[in-house]
């Protein structure tokens, strides 16, 4: 008899910013309703669904020692363009799917995280959803990743990248002002 198969775990990080990020929380409990996964949302200062459907949970913060096993259980990591979670969902394994915030939303100050993420995606890095379907795509291909084993050159090499880039991307906005 064959072994039951878990539905897999994605994991949703909004991050501590004080602006509500409304988009990805909606998202999150529209793909939970589908029933193809369990979601868990960590969603800050963003209220949480009325209709939440139950295959979505969360919490509005975690303690680090809970970010940390989330994200080690995951099979799938979607965040906004933090690099801190970036980094701690690459030293997971993962490759993670990101929503970036966005001030023409009232998410965040400026467009940084935008940049950010753009940027990271060149790398291949991670994967960039802009809206629910691109959302819905990128995690059922970060499933099948994930099932396959398929990270790219490991997670240590992961965390090199990132830090070399986020490094990289600082400095040359220092020549920007200092221009």
């Amino acid at each position: 008899m064959p072994a039951p198969v878990s539905t897999p775990l994605v994991v949703v990080l909004v991050g501590t910013d004080h602006h509500p990020f409304d988009r990805l929380v909606g998202w999150s409990a529209t793909l939970a309703a589908e029933g193809w996964a369990s979601w868990f949302v960590q969603h800050g200062a963003t209220g949480w669904p009325a209709h939440a459907p139950s295959t979505l949970t969360g919490s509005p913060m975690l303690a680090d020692t809970e970010l940390r096993q989330l994200i080690d259980t995951a099979d799938c990591v979607v965040t906004h363009a933090g690099p801190g979670l970036l980094m701690d969902a690459a030293a997971a394994g993962h490759r993670p799917v990101v929503v970036p915030r966005d001030p023409a939303h009232g998410e965040h100050v400026d467009a940084h995280q935008l940049r950010f993420a753009a940027r990271m995606a060149e790398t291949g890095r991670v994967r960039i959803a802009r809206d629910v379907g691109e959302l819905r795509y990128a995690v059922q291909q970060a499933l099948r990743s994930r099932r396959t084993g398929a990270v790219p050159d490991g997670p240590g090499a992961v965390c090199d990248r990132l830090s070399a880039l986020v490094t990289d991307t600082l400095a040359r906005r220092r020549l920007v002002r200092s221009s």
